[in-house]
């Protein structure tokens, strides 16, 4: 049974269910009837009885019986006997002994042979004239027929009932399984292909499975761009590292050839120093990175005066903005506390600071605002005067790896485009988030919100 599907198990136990009640339900017939056509028939021989006395009328020290009185009423045989037994009027039926002792209100089982009849007698009694006994006779005979035709119907109708119960359950559960068919058969069909863009269809219903197919796609959908990040994040690797290997070779063929100046060599030797470097740093922020996304869990939160840290922050980047002749500007607002990671949160700053310098034009201004916007939230916001980003690319700059276009933005070179991806890794692993506001010659403004 453990290898039983759902929908059989189900099956199972919804017939089963059935078969129970059903089975109860003739059960209950079986012993219901024969009382329940029992009190029938004595209530019917009753009523005919007293029915056929209120026929009967009196005169003084004689009884008259209406000439239309019916002997036989309600199924019923009507017998009139005098005080002492003796038969006055009315036709027994047939087989039915005559010696049947006359009992007042009292009901009494005759058989005889395979016939059997109910009796009731009633007595009448009159001050002015002789007594009176009228005794009704019910053949049984009917009402086992009906009691008879009852059982067959409950035995036919019992494997009826199983049967209808079975198929019912099974189209039932047949039908209500269907949408875990079509889950399952998308999923296979998702695994086999390797085609994390196709989906599970939703049903027209919005039960508990249309919910578990929308569960289902959102992680898909997740599972799609967690692949689609690490091939573009291997992709961008490969791509940054190309070139200074590429730069890195060529140089070493150039010095291996001979007949070159030693002036020549060194050059050669500081280029592929150069490179060296580039790719030391890259392969470090990479390590960062990798040990710092699947980290979100580990930050050290402490009570920190973010005022008392962003003030000191700007004081450290202003000498990097003045090498670029850039004036950095602070309006902070005094005594900001918040649960942070102060580690990171002084990287959030300074990667946002010096993407503002990196891309910021000379003899401009960054300005950076810290404010209390809310009871619930800080706002860090870091707006310069550059070239600003173009919208198309916008959605696409808090990505591994992505720069903006080099023509409008030179400070790129050099930069590897793993700054704005960290800050926004940080900012979300607080809870918060961080937004750009950019128009193209107007300047960018990145926010981050910190919820306390």
């Amino acid at each position: 049974m453990k290898n039983w599907s759902i929908k059989t198990r189900v099956s199972l136990f919804y017939c089963m269910f059935l078969l129970g009640i059903a089975a109860l339900m003739v059960l209950f017939l079986f012993l219901t009837t024969d009382s329940a056509a029992q009190n029938i028939s004595e209530s019917t021989l009753q009523k005919a009885v007293k029915e056929a006395a209120n026929g009967i009328s009196y005169y003084e020290d004689h009884i008259e019986i209406d000439p239309d009185f019916d002997f036989y009423a309600k199924g019923s045989n009507i017998l009139l006997y005098g005080p002492k037994g003796t038969p006055l009027a009315g036709n027994a039926p047939s087989g039915f002994p005559a010696q049947v002792p006359l009992v007042s209100d009292s009901y009494q089982s005759v058989k005889n042979g395979e016939d059997s009849w109910l009796v009731y007698d009633l007595l009448i009694h009159h001050p002015d004239a002789s007594s009176l006994w009228i005794r009704g006779v019910y053949p049984m005979d009917n009402t086992a027929a009906a009691l008879h035709f009852l059982h067959r119907v409950g035995l036919i109708a019992l494997p009826i009932l199983v049967l209808t119960a079975m198929v019912g359950g099974w189209l039932v559960t047949k039908r209500a399984f269907a949408p875990l068919e079509k889950i399952r058969r998308a999923a296979a069909e998702i695994s086999a292909g390797d085609d994390l863009s196709l989906r599970i269809e939703l049903g027209q219903t919005k039960d508990e499975l249309y919910d578990l197919s929308v569960t289902l796609n959102q992680m898909i959908e997740r599972l799609q761009k967690a692949f689609e990040n690490e091939r573009q994040f291997s992709s961008d690797v490969s791509h940054e590292l190309r070139t200074p290997i590429t730069v890195i070779l060529s140089q070493c063929d150039y010095a291996l050839e001979k007949g070159h100046t030693p002036e020549e060599y060194q050059k050669t030797l500081e280029s592929i120093q150069i490179q060296g470097k580039r790719m030391s740093a890259l392969c470090a922020q990479l390590l960062e990175l990798s040990q710092n996304f699947h980290a979100a869990n580990s930050l050290q939160k402490e009570e920190v005066n973010l005022s008392l840290l962003c003030e000191s922050i700007c004081e450290e980047m202003s000498t990097a903005a003045g090498k670029k002749q850039i004036q950095l500007e602070s309006h902070i607002q005094e005594n900001l506390i918040a649960q942070v990671d102060e580690i990171q949160w002084m990287r959030l700053m300074i990667n946002l600071i010096s993407n503002a310098i990196r891309y910021g034009k000379e003899h401009g201004t960054i300005q950076v605002f810290l404010e209390d916007s809310s009871a619930s939230e800080i706002l860090l916001k870091v707006q310069d005067d550059g070239p600003g980003i173009p919208e198309e690319q916008q959605d696409k700059i808090f990505t591994r790896f992505y720069r903006a276009d080099n023509r409008q933005n030179p400070g790129s070179e050099g930069s590897f485009g793993l700054g704005l991806s960290y800050v926004k890794w940080i900012a979300e692993a607080h809870g918060g988030s961080v937004t750009l506001d950019s128009k193209p010659g107007a300047g960018s403004t990145f926010t981050v919100r910190l919820p306390r």
